[in-house]
């Protein structure tokens, strides 16, 4: 299924508000990117509702992650 022309523009633009919002996440996720989430790597995640309610979860880096991961590097 092939996003259409449109909605790719509107994600693009979307996606630079978010980076101009949010200056310290892409860098975040670049350096760790390349620095650190390889196989057997523990990635964790965190939210914290405005109510005070916490989600968390956590992955152990497989090979097929890995792999997902180089094809969304790669995809500019």
């Amino acid at each position: 299924m092939a996003a259409s022309p449109k909605k790719i523009l509107k994600l693009r633009e979307r996606y630079n508000v978010f980076v101009q919002d949010h200056p310290k996440v892409m860098p975040f996720l670049q350096d760790a990117g390349t620095n650190a989430i390889r196989e057997n790597a523990i990635i964790e995640m965190k939210v914290i509702s405005p109510e005070g309610k916490e989600y968390k979860c956590n992955i152990r880096v497989n090979a097929d992650d890995v792999e997902t991961l180089e094809l969304i590097r790669n995809t500019k």
